[in-house]
C-alpha cells in the first residue's frame, strides 16, 4: 500500500496545529487562574 506524502504532511500538520492550540489553551487557562 502506498501513502500520499501530501496526505500524511496535511495530517501531521493537523496534529501539530491541534496540540498547539491545546497548549495555548491550557496556558490561558493557567494564567486566568492564577
Amino acid at each position: 500500500y502506498g501513502l500520499n506524502p501530501t496526505v500524511i504532511f496535511g495530517f501531521g500538520g493537523l496534529m501539530l496545529a491541534s496540540l498547539t492550540l491545546l497548549h495555548a489553551i491550557v496556558r490561558r487557562k493557567k494564567e486566568v487562574g492564577r
